[in-house]
């Protein structure tokens, strides 16, 4: 499964969060966050040329419930998300969770 939450970006802090996320200190709480969780963080997205409803999107590969529950638990989770809200600001912003299609079961009225 996979985590999507996306989100805009305070103005004028774009530059200020993209050197964020790569710095040390970020690399060491997703680090932490995949040792406590399992949860593996795959990149943060950005809306380029005015195609996007928001500025980022962060991608998590969750391999399972029990690894999002334990997310919940995560004191490193806690710590990124608290430093992310430095550049963050949450008009309506969207998350979800997405499988794969090899991975969802449909169902139809015929079955």
């Amino acid at each position: 499964m996979f985590w999507v939450f996306g989100f805009n970006v305070k103005e004028n802090r774009a530059d200020d969060f993209r050197k964020w996320l790569a710095s040390d200190n970020v690399r060491k709480l997703i680090a932490d966050i995949e040792k406590e969780t399992g949860v593996r963080y795959l990149d943060t997205y950005w809306s380029i040329m005015g195609f996007g409803k928001f500025d980022c999107e962060d991608w998590w590969e969750v391999p399972n419930w029990a690894a999002f529950d334990k997310w919940h638990q995560s004191k490193a989770a806690g710590r990124l998300w608290s430093e992310v809200l430095e550049f963050a600001e949450f008009r309506p912003f969207r998350a979800r969770m997405l499988r794969g299609s090899k991975d969802v079961k449909t169902v139809s009225p015929d079955s």
